[in-house]
């Protein structure tokens, strides 16, 4: 541990060498160069892991603002108390209705709360008819929790209905050598009618790959789904990357956003 003297050469090189002292400084010189260089490499990991924490507990905390604000309570009044009314006349009292709008685009959703109907469908074949027509806009069920006990409620989301409908298949093979792939995808559908379509690849391959990439999908999913702008998204993600990661490992990452209202693609 400690430097280096002439007592620790051995050999030829004892016997041989005409500059003995210039060796030793020389070997000392790096020595202490590379203790040090390793000594603020940790500082440097040790901070940045510090800094990553933060910025991951504020991307956190982003995701929760926009969970509550993405919500825009733009109906009026007396919508809530027409379809009330139109309810309570096919004997369906005591029904929770909030109606608001979600996403850039600000389409609507109403969430309902009632009593159980043991099974019989009331959300798709009484209530979303009704709803489509006092909005004027075809609607049906997009979320659902069903209770078959009498005493008991349940809740759904209706939801304008979709023009297009996407089937997916993936196939995924590692690299020959490996036994996984460094590659990682996710295909989505987020509350506003969007398809969300991910693909990472880690750089290299197995594990090490397969790490970066499915911490890139995962946090940028977390960050879209939560209703984030796009942009803004990926520069909190790059700045978690950056922190998280050395400066030679990286990620590739493609994304797709599909309308399935109107079949705009980005």
């Amino acid at each position: 541990g400690g430097e280096v003297r002439i007592s620790n050469l051995k050999g030829h090189l004892a016997k041989e060498c005409i500059k003995k002292d210039y060796l030793l400084a020389t070997i000392n010189f790096k020595v202490e160069k590379e203790k040090s260089g390793y000594y603020w490499r940790r500082r440097c990991y040790e901070a940045q892991l510090f800094l990553a924490e933060q910025v991951a507990g504020i991307s956190d905390l982003i995701i929760e603002m926009a969970s509550k604000f993405t919500v825009k309570l733009n109906f009026p009044l007396e919508t809530e108390e027409k379809l009330k009314t139109a309810l309570e006349k096919m004997g369906l009292v005591e029904v929770g209705i909030n109606l608001f709008e979600t996403g850039e685009k600000n389409r609507s959703q109403v969430l309902f709360e009632k009593q159980s109907c043991h099974g019989f469908q009331e959300c798709r074949l009484t209530i979303a008819p009704l709803v489509s027509e006092i909005l004027g806009q075809r609607f049906t069920v997009s979320q659902q929790h069903c209770n078959r006990k009498k005493e008991e409620k349940c809740w759904f989301y209706l939801s304008p209905e979709k023009r297009y409908e996407v089937r997916s298949a993936v196939v995924q093979l590692p690299k020959a050598g490996n036994k996984i792939s460094g590659d990682c995808q996710t295909i989505e559908m987020m509350d506003d009618g969007w398809l969300l379509g991910l693909l990472s690849d880690g750089m290299g391959v197995g594990e090490k790959a397969a790490m970066i990439s499915n911490t890139t999908v995962n946090l940028i999913r977390k960050l879209l789904t939560a209703g984030l702008e796009k942009r803004f998204a990926l520069k909190i993600l790059n700045s978690l990357l950056l922190l998280a990661t050395p400066e030679e490992e990286f990620a590739t990452l493609d994304l797709l956003l599909f309308d399935q209202f109107t079949g705009e693609c980005e």
